[in-house]
């Protein structure tokens, strides 16, 4: 598990900063989700999607590298 940073809430969004994660295998990523986790085995849903820009393609080596925006409307 990656811990997630937090920008300055800005216009209504809060962004996380850059969160890398480190690839061990030749695959197709689609989406991220974000969660807290309790314990090892339990938490709670905040968001899961696809990607803006669609799936990835990384192997094993690549650093892939994600940012969450929320926003009030």
């Amino acid at each position: 598990r990656i811990t997630v940073g937090w920008s300055a809430a800005s216009a209504g969004s809060k962004s996380s900063t850059t969160t890398a994660f480190p690839i061990l295998a030749t695959n197709t990523v689609a989406g991220a989700l974000l969660a807290s986790v309790n314990t090892g085995t339990a938490g709670i849903l905040y968001s899961a999607g696809n990607f803006t820009g669609g799936s990835r393609t990384v192997v094993s080596g690549d650093t892939l590298n994600v940012t969450y925006t929320a926003t009030l409307t």
